[in-house]
């Protein structure tokens, strides 16, 4: 049985794009917090710790990282797999939300998976981190994280799709006098407005086929 590929960005907690000091100071903290004289009695922080060890081995080094990145492409790893629900705080949050849409501007919007771009974000907005959100209720980092995310997601035009995203932000803003509250209101209404004309081209290409037929046999006769 072949081994598990493993994703070393998901170990360090960090984007594919972490800048090498980005990679320095995830592998300091995760190093401080599993290494093994903190966690004598508990074998699961040991074996962490040697797979925290093994990540910064890799990202850390430019060519071993380099030649790192082609295997996870080929293996079929993403951005999306990376660790999404669970996080400490606001913070942290809004990190990831950043990262997001830093790694989805950079890619061309045509080979997005709406479907995995969705997911990641319904696991960014998880129970757990709403809670999060809801208690510390730091109304600032609640409109950027809704920015970072409505931006990530502006090329899903899918309405079941983007009405689950929906459904989370209106929870961190349920006041609908708020501009972010209407934003999200009108992100939504232009999808299902767009998803029912585009229902009806159909019908309307027929009409006009229709009507031309029509005026040319009446032209004929």
């Amino acid at each position: 049985m072949s081994t598990p590929f493993k994703n070393h960005y998901k170990t360090l907690e960090i984007a594919p794009q972490a800048s090498l000091s980005e990679i320095k100071k995830a592998y300091r903290h995760l190093a401080r917090k599993y290494h093994p004289d903190l966690n004598a009695h508990t074998a699961q922080a040991t074996v962490y710790f040697q797979e925290i060890q093994l990540a910064y081995e890799i990202l850390g080094n430019p060519i071993k990282r380099r030649s790192y990145d082609i295997e996870l492409k080929h293996a079929g790893q993403s951005f999306f797999s990376l660790k999404d629900g669970g996080l400490n705080n606001s913070e942290q949050i809004l990190k990831q939300s950043k990262d997001l849409y830093q790694y989805i501007r950079s890619l061309d919007q045509r080979v997005v998976n709406h479907d995995a771009l969705i997911d990641f974000v319904l696991g960014l907005l998880h129970t757990e981190n709403m809670a999060l959100l809801q208690r510390d209720n730091n109304q600032e980092y609640n409109v950027q994280i809704t920015e970072n995310l409505l931006n990530s997601c502006k090329a899903v035009v899918a309405s079941r799709l983007f009405q689950q995203l929906a459904e989370r932000l209106y929870v961190l803003h349920p006041d609908n006098t708020t501009a972010m509250h209407q934003r999200i209101s009108v992100e939504l209404s232009s999808r299902i407005q767009k998803e029912r004309q585009n229902r009806l081209v159909p019908y309307a290409a027929f009409l006009v086929v229709f009507i031309v037929i029509l005026l040319m046999l009446l032209i004929v006769f």
